[in-house]
């Protein structure tokens, strides 16, 4: 078998090449190695942007995937972009230490994208100065009747069917809604009640479910809906009084609540 030899002037081009190799792949991987951050939605978020000298002179420019963010001209904001209106600031006292930092007030999950923070000099883009950002903005379960989304969105009502020596019962109902919500009372402690159920699905993947329960500790209330799809949780609470004494079922923690189930749904329905 023969063996290549290889000249030392193609030893030299290889190293050579070798050398740009490495060198580009260090580079591209700077540029694509943004600071990451992940939050949760309505929080307020900093995207940090350091540089080495004052940036009270200069024009400090924010853009996300590409697109206008902020835009800060000679030690004053001139120009927000319409989803961002009143919810992106930079810190101008700290603008002479060289931090151009943006924060993000009441985050959306539409905030998520990336994030580039660059300097003009003399209407010139440095390059070299810019910084990036990677932001995750997650969902969160929370009231979302008012946004436009697809879906019905549960909404509790609560509701006292009646009142004796035995106790008090309590009635939870979710109409109309999609997809199907997961409804939960619980008592002042956060513990979960057991209850007495009626669903009654409607056309078109809609449904009504009714929660009854009686309860024989005078306290508040309240009744959760649930749908993990749409992020959506909302409650109701209600303050019970109630009449008499009970002997009541002991929990863990000494605490002593009496729950007894009944089907009463005919009374709401």
């Amino acid at each position: 078998m023969r063996h290549c030899q290889i000249s030392p002037a193609m030893e030299l081009l290889l190293g050579v090449f070798l050398c740009l190799l490495i060198f580009t792949g260090k580079a591209s991987g700077n540029k694509a190695d943004p600071h990451k951050i992940q939050v949760k939605e309505d929080v307020s978020v900093t995207l940090p942007c350091l540089f080495s000298t004052a940036v009270t002179d200069k024009i400090i420019d924010w853009k996300k995937d590409e697109k206008e963010v902020l835009l800060y001209d000679l030690n004053k904001l001139s120009h927000q972009a319409e989803e961002f209106k009143d919810r992106v600031s930079l810190f101008p006292n700290e603008l002479k230490s060289g931090n151009a930092s943006m924060q993000i007030k009441e985050t959306k999950v539409l905030d998520s994208g990336n994030y580039t923070c660059i300097y003009l000099n003399n209407g010139e883009y440095l390059a070299a100065a810019s910084h990036q950002v990677e932001l995750t903005v997650e969902y969160i379960l929370k009231d979302r009747t008012r946004q436009k989304r697809k879906g019905a969105f549960a909404k509790p009502s609560v509701i006292i069917i009646n009142e004796t020596a035995e106790g008090t019962l309590l009635s939870c109902k979710v109409l109309s809604a999609s997809p199907r919500p997961t409804v939960v009372w619980y008592d002042s402690a956060g513990r979960s009640l057991p209850v007495e159920k009626k669903e009654n699905p409607e056309t078109e993947g809609h449904y009504n479910i009714f929660l009854n329960t009686i309860v024989t500790i005078t306290g508040r209330y309240t009744c959760v809906a649930t749908q993990k799809e749409l992020h959506h949780q909302i409650n109701e609470t209600t303050f019970v009084r109630v009449q008499g004494s009970v002997r009541g079922l002991i929990h863990g923690d000494g605490v002593g609540v009496g729950v007894l189930i009944v089907i009463a749904i005919a009374a709401i329905v």
